[in-house]
């Protein structure tokens, strides 16, 4: 798999992003997605949160 994308490497038709990604290992690539994934839902309900919040102080 990771010829696959040396040679595409060599002939230069992946972009800077494919690239780097070719040189990640597989299981950092799933916990670096998994962090933000994890931060992403923290922050939704932060902000779900304050905004219960805000309705609370209206009335």
């Amino acid at each position: 798999m990771w010829g696959e994308f040396a040679d595409a490497n060599a002939r230069g038709r992946r972009s800077g992003i494919q690239r780097f990604l070719a040189t990640l290992d597989p299981l950092w690539l799933s916990i670096v997605t998994g962090i933000i994934g994890v931060a992403g839902i923290v922050w939704g309900v932060i902000t779900w949160i304050k905004m219960l919040r805000e309705d609370a102080e209206d009335d």
